[in-house]
């Protein structure tokens, strides 16, 4: 792949990691207080997954 693939690669990664947080943090965290465990395994692991995309982007880019 070439640098420029590497770069794009890394934006969607860091894009999709701070959407993927924000969603977390909305999603799971509902006004009546508590935590929504199902909600937050699912958007969690979407913070994880573009967190790992952001940073393997970082490394080859």
């Amino acid at each position: 792949m070439s640098s420029q693939q590497w770069t794009i690669l890394t934006l969607l990664g860091f894009y999709g990691w701070v959407l993927s947080t924000v969603a977390f943090i909305l999603m799971s965290f509902p006004s009546n207080g508590g935590f929504a465990c199902k909600r937050g395994v699912s958007t969690g692991s979407c913070v994880v997954f573009f967190f790992s995309l952001w940073i393997f982007g970082m490394l080859n880019a």
